[in-house]
């Protein structure tokens, strides 16, 4: 994860919390990866990632990803939280990220 990320985003990836695993793409490369795995769009957000416009959060669950989340940097608000084909996050994946990513500082405000 490049130093300019922010502590929020090393303190995230590579943990668990609950049933859950949190990861940050460290490419652009494991980025279009992600976007395969969940066949969206999400290779087309390398560079608001690289430029720092927006933070990415895989969330995995029994070793498949499940879903991402995407939140502006400038205000911690989640712009986004969606799983396979775009469709939302089930209810408790939600809550469960959520609350995990406010504890560690990267989301600011009520999602």
């Amino acid at each position: 994860i490049a130093a300019r990320t922010g502590r929020q985003l090393r303190a995230v990836h590579q943990r668990h919390h609950e049933s859950l695993h949190f990861t940050v793409p460290t490419s652009t490369v494991e980025l279009t990866a992600w976007g395969l795995r969940l066949h969206n769009c999400l290779a087309s957000y390398a560079s608001a990632m690289a430029e720092q416009r927006s933070w990415l959060i895989g969330i995995e669950r029994d070793d498949a990803l499940v879903g991402c989340v995407e939140v502006v940097p400038s205000s911690g608000a989640v712009r986004q939280a969606l799983g396979a084909r775009n469709r939302p996050l089930t209810p408790g994946v939600h809550a469960t990220a959520v609350q995990f990513l406010r504890e560690q500082g990267v989301i600011r405000t009520s999602s």
